[in-house]
């Protein structure tokens, strides 16, 4: 009897955590939390930001140096309350669709030691900032110079050469040249859709079967 009251409950618990009808709670144990989870078992690090080229390639360039989780919020021109990305730096992994509503349960389930927010409201919209409970270390970089952002990230999370690697990226962001994430990040490719101009003045990702991105200048 005992036996079966506790599997009742685990039962349970798994199917408030499904995010998604195409996920399965188990899957996504397996295929997105496991690779981020250090020798303690903790995600250490969450790194929030928006789904634009310059917030974007410097929250994977942190990833591709700590293999901590991004959780991406739509781009402005998106509406209000629309899905967030969870992207994991898993070469052969796959985004995972958040929805809006599940976004504070979903950060809960993560349970991450601290929350890095790349960019203010243009980047983050408050709608989804408010979703960060503040029962954790949260930390949120703003301004419009994402040089001194990725100098300011670098000193945070004692990572040398990310500001230097980072101007790398935005100086091929600037001539207008495509980079690929295997080359440049050593990264894997997932399929997160972006088809508008965004804040920043240039193209959200935009992902293709060859695994290109196009972060060129609008």
């Amino acid at each position: 009897m005992r036996k079966l009251k506790s599997l009742t409950i685990k039962v349970s618990l798994c199917l408030s955590l499904m995010l998604a009808s195409n996920f399965t709670y188990a899957a996504f144990m397996q295929n997105w939390l496991k690779p981020f989870q250090g020798p303690g078992q903790n995600i250490n690090l969450l790194i929030v930001t928006g789904n634009y080229s310059k917030s974007r390639m410097l929250a994977e360039l942190i990833q591709s140096y700590n293999a901590q989780p991004v959780l991406l919020a739509p781009y402005v021109g998106e509406n209000s309350g629309d899905d967030l990305f969870f992207v994991p730096p898993k070469k052969d992994g796959q985004s995972l669709r958040v929805p809006y509503t599940e976004m504070t349960n979903f950060i809960n389930f993560v349970n991450p030691k601290m929350v890095l927010v790349l960019g203010g409201p243009e980047y983050v919209p408050d709608i989804y900032f408010k979703k960060i409970q503040e029962n954790r270390t949260i930390i949120r970089l703003t301004g419009k110079d994402w040089i001194k952002t990725a100098e300011s990230a670098g000193r945070l999370l004692n990572l040398t050469n990310l500001s230097r690697d980072y101007q790398k990226l935005i100086d091929e962001l600037n001539s207008d040249t495509n980079y690929q994430r295997a080359s440049s990040l050593k990264q894997h490719q997932t399929e997160v859709a972006g088809d508008a101009a965004a804040f920043d003045g240039t193209a959200p990702f935009e992902f293709s079967q060859d695994k290109v991105i196009d972060a060129s200048e609008k």
